[in-house]
């Protein structure tokens, strides 16, 4: 959809990129589906759409992974790779297919992708892992 889109417009970068193995996380977060809130609202698995960790009114992929002061600490190892700064949505593109252009670059920026691509990709896996646990011990307790 829209999201989908939003991180990844250009069909042709994707089918371009380095090849990547791509987890069951990620494609959770680059499809919008998944333990989110506002997901599971839509479909009647949850009473809202707020995030149960900080009462955003939309959990929303773009909100767990990029935005919710919950997984501040998991998105920390990003700012080594982003001058500081955390992650945000309009680098995806550069985090999962590398700089445009990526095949003419020297081979220390292939390095430093290759880091934070894998990096990126962990720091996804471990919110999202870690949200679904949360979540799973959360519906028992209901």
């Amino acid at each position: 959809g829209r999201w989908t889109h939003r991180l990844l417009s250009s069909i042709t970068r994707w089918l371009k990129k380095p090849p990547m193995a791509l987890t069951f996380h990620l494609i959770e977060m680059l499809i919008g589906h998944g333990s989110y809130q506002s997901y599971l609202h839509k479909y009647n698995r949850a009473d809202d759409s707020a995030c149960v960790h900080c009462s955003d009114p939309d959990d929303s992929a773009r909100h767990t992974i990029f935005c919710c002061p919950y997984w501040d600490a998991k998105r920390a190892r990003m700012l080594l790779f982003l001058n500081g700064r955390p992650p945000t949505p309009e680098e995806v593109p550069d985090l999962l297919c590398g700089p445009a252009g990526i095949e003419e670059v020297a081979e220390s920026t292939r390095k430093t992708f290759v880091r934070a691509h894998n990096e990126f990709c962990g720091m996804v896996d471990t919110i999202m892992s870690r949200k679904e646990e949360k979540e799973r011990d959360r519906q028992r307790r209901v």
